[in-house]
Formats: C-alpha cells, structure tokens, sequence
C-alpha cells in the first residue's frame, strides 16, 4: 500500500482539536489527509482535487454537513465520493444523513479502528476504480492503434496462418520424435535412455538425502515359447499388458522401462528396507503371472527378478543395472518365479505358485506348455545360446561405433553379457550331459 500513490482524504470539522484528532488516527503512508474547517473549505478543496472519501461532521456552524453533502451530491464531479458522517445525536442525525447521501455513520466518540477499516475500504475501492478507469482509457487507445494497423496486418495474415500451422505441425512431429526417441514403441514405457536419466538423477537425489534405491531387473520366463507357438503378435500384447501391470503397480516416484525383448526394469525410490523391497518384487511376480487374455487365448506367464540395491551393490546406475541383471541370470537358473538380490543366495517366491509356463486355449482348447526336467533344462540351454548370439551381434554392432562414449559403455555391457551367457550355457551343458 505504501508503495502505491495516496488517495486524498478529505477531513470537514469546524473545530481544530477534531481534526487533529482524526489525523492521528487515519495518519498512515497511503493518505494524502486534507483539513476543511468549515463547508467553504471543503468546497474549494473539491474544487481543486480528486477525494477517495470524505469524512464530514454534522453539526458545524454556517454550512452544516447535512447541507454540505447535498451540495455534494448535486455535483457530478463529487457525486460518488463517499461520505462517512460523525455525529454525537444518535438515529434522527444518521437518517438526515443517509438522506443527504451518506454512505456510512459514526457516532461520536468515534472508534478509531472502525474509522481507518471504513476509510480503508473507501480507498481500496477509489484506487481499484482509478485503476480501471486508466485501463479502460488505455484499451481504448490500443484500440484506436490497432484499427490503424488492421489494413496493413490484414495482408499477412494468410501468411502468418501459413507460417502457424507449419509451426504447429513441427512442434507436434518434434513432440512425437522426442516420444519415440525415449519411449519404447511397443509397450509405451520409458526406454533405456529415458530409464537411465531417471536412474541418475534418483542417485542424485538418494545420495543428498542418505535413501536407497533399488533396481529389479525383470525377465519373463519361456517368453520365446509364446512367440514361437503363438507368433509375435500375440507376444506383443502379452507385453504391452506386463508393461500395464507393472505401470499400475510402480509409484508416481518409480520408473519402469522396457529394456528390451522380454526384459523390463523396475525403479524403486526409497524402498524402505530389503524386507519391503522382496515384498514389491512378490508382488511384482504375482501381477504378472495372472492370466492374460489375448482373443481366445489365456495365457499365464511367470517371470525371474534380479535385484541391486544403491549404494550397497553399486555407486552408478550402470553398476547397479549390471549386478541387477546378473542376480536375474541367477535367478532364472534356480527356475521360473525366483528373486534373487545381488551376492544373496536365491530365493524362490513361495507366496507365488511353483514355476510353471502355461498356454490355456479357450473356449475350444485347453492345453498346457509343460516340460519335464530334462526337457527344461535343455530349453534353458537354447534360451542361453540365443542370448549368446544376440549378444555377440550385439558387440560387433556396437564394436563399430565405440567413438562415442556411451557406445562404449553398451561395448562394455554387451561383452559382460556374452560372459555371462557363456557361463550359463556351459553350466546347462553340464546339467543336461548329467541327466
């Protein structure tokens, strides 16, 4: 208030002692206090400047307020400005007054915080309608300019609704390229750059704040056989409603990504604890081995989740996806359904039914995709091989562009792959060589 300009008050007593009075109680940044001591007074300062209210005395000698209020109101220049009476003869006095056009009526002796809270209002209002007044005023004179410029802006219009739709146009194709660059086309998820910039940005925040995180690395078990038998359309909706479940199941806070073929990571933020962090990925396993209905199909699918905790197995994001993906190898050689966290011995989900892949058809079929154990550990065997070859492609692919630095960085973690499913593949080839 005090930074604003002050409204003019206007004080009407015929006795000194009166005003001064009032200006000690209305003293205040905002007010620009004028002294009338009679009606005469009072008219000349209307005369002479703009008033947000007027706080006038009744009974003065000569002019009375009664009168001087008419007069007012008479005018058309001070007809709206606000009079708060003071008088010390009670409801005959108030009624002349409103009569005379008053606005408000104190008795006298006044109380000063009504008298400011009065005046305060009165001022507020006088500034808010100069205010609006000055807008009004200078909208009409934009308005006068921009009738001026209508003739010339006309001629481009045509052009610049050209040039608007084209923006438009680039904004959105710029929009879904961005999507497409971070997401992954299938499942809609955040992919494994955008997975990435989160995972470095929790470390940020975990690391000033002392929490954990936690990355699960998720993998669906026999996932292959599905596309196999049932093709890869269906393998793409039995994706797209993992990814579902796991989008429900995660947290504002969380983050799940698509890693690519059937693997997936999990971002856990502050998890609470190790017990707490088991419990999610029981969950985890439990939601995604729920029957899963593609046209006549129903299709029950388990999965194996690594799991890396921050800072225990890992500084960086790219320690912890790499202890999370290799505690999932382990997990998936102890079969279907298993959590296994990091240099923790595995630990089968017995709150979630024995592992097993099924493939039920309905309403005509109903069969189930059963192996024995030899059977299973030969099909673990070519799932190994696979992932070996896919990871030595992998490596070649990325071989070629290792100028940048996080091609070097995929070099690196394709290789620990090709390691990691090289000793998978011996350890089957034992397995089944014994059976």
């Amino acid at each position: 208030m005090s930074q604003e300009r002050p409204v003019n008050i206007l004080l009407v007593d015929d006795k000194k002692e009166n005003l001064l009075a009032l200006e000690s109680i209305l003293e205040a940044p905002g007010y620009h206090l004028v002294r009338a001591l009679s009606g005469q007074e009072a008219l000349l300062a209307l005369l002479a400047q703009d008033f947000a209210a007027i706080v006038l005395d009744v009974q003065m000698p000569g002019m009375t307020g009664i009168e001087l209020a008419q007069f007012i109101r008479g005018r058309k220049k001070t007809q709206h400005i606000p009079i708060v009476f003071l008088t010390a003869h009670g409801d005959e006095s108030a009624i002349a007054g409103y009569q005379a056009g008053a606005a408000d009526f104190l008795t006298k002796p006044v109380q000063p915080e009504v008298l400011r809270y009065k005046v305060a209002v009165f001022a507020e209002l006088f500034r808010k309608s100069s205010a609006l007044m000055a807008e009004v005023e200078e909208r009409r004179q934009a308005e006068e300019r921009i009738g001026h410029l209508n003739k010339e802006l006309s001629k481009r219009i045509d052009e610049l609704a050209a040039a608007s739709a084209a923006l438009t146009t680039a904004q959105e194709e710029e929009k879904k390229a961005w999507q497409r660059a971070l997401h992954d086309s299938t499942t809609g998820l955040p992919n494994r750059d955008l997975f990435d910039d989160r995972l470095a940005h929790a470390i940020s925040l975990a690391e000033r704040h002392d929490w954990t995180l936690a990355v699960m690395f998720l993998d669906l078990d026999h996932f292959k056989n599905i596309n196999d038998t049932h093709g890869h359309a269906v393998g793409d909706r039995v994706l797209k409603e993992v990814a579902k479940r796991l989008s429900q199941r995660a947290r504002d806070e969380d983050t799940v990504c698509r890693n690519g073929g059937d693997e997936f990571l999990y971002l856990l933020m502050n998890p609470q604890g190790g017990e707490n962090i088991q419990r999610i990925a029981g969950v985890v396993l439990k939601d995604i081995a729920q029957p899963i209905d593609v046209g006549d199909l129903q299709l029950v699918i388990k999965s194996s989740i690594g799991i890396a905790v921050y800072p225990d197995n890992g500084p960086t994001g790219e320690q912890l996806i790499r202890n999370a993906d290799a505690a999932m190898y382990r997990a998936k050689r102890h079969g279907p359904g298993c959590i296994v966290f990091h240099d923790e011995k595995p630990m089968s989900e017995r709150s979630v039914e024995p592992p097993v892949l099924e493939s039920l058809q309905q309403p005509s079929t109903h069969h189930k995709l059963s192996l024995t154990e030899h059977e299973r550990r030969y099909a673990y065997l070519r799932e190994a091989n696979e992932q070996l070859i896919l990871a030595a492609f992998s490596a070649q692919g990325l071989q070629g562009a290792a100028a940048h630095e996080r091609r070097y960085a995929q070099l690196r973690e394709a290789n620990e792959q090709l390691v990691l499913a090289a000793l998978t593949a011996q350890e089957l080839q034992a397995a089944a060589d014994q059976a």
